[in-house]
């Protein structure tokens, strides 16, 4: 499995990672980006405390990205998102269930 290192918090579901990741539909277009949405997050970017338990959880930390989806079209280019696996655990464990609010049994330890 590829592993990426996450560089950057760009809101409170959308990551950028290092290298970049590549994608291809089932019709084979291939699609490659460094940005990508953390599938089971809701799109609340403005939620600061999401953004900053997400940089705790992942600033410069190594991932997995794993069962990409086409979630949207900007334009010509698909947004992926998909599970992103920290230590082998899915991300969103560290959130309260069906909320972008952390989990404070997890948020700040």
């Amino acid at each position: 499995m590829n592993t990426f290192q996450v560089t950057e918090i760009i809101d409170g579901n959308t990551v950028r990672v290092s290298p970049s990741w590549a994608f291809e539909t089932p019709e084979g277009q291939e699609y490659s980006d460094n940005k990508v949405k953390i599938l089971g997050l809701g799109s609340d970017a403005a939620n600061k405390l999401t953004e900053f338990t997400l940089d705790v959880l992942l600033k410069n930390k190594e991932v997995e990205l794993v069962n990409p989806k086409i979630v949207a079209w900007d334009k010509t280019r698909p947004i992926i998102a998909c599970k992103v696996l920290i230590d082998k655990t899915d991300v969103t464990y560290y959130f309260s269930k069906n909320s972008d609010k952390p989990n404070s049994q997890f948020a700040y330890a």
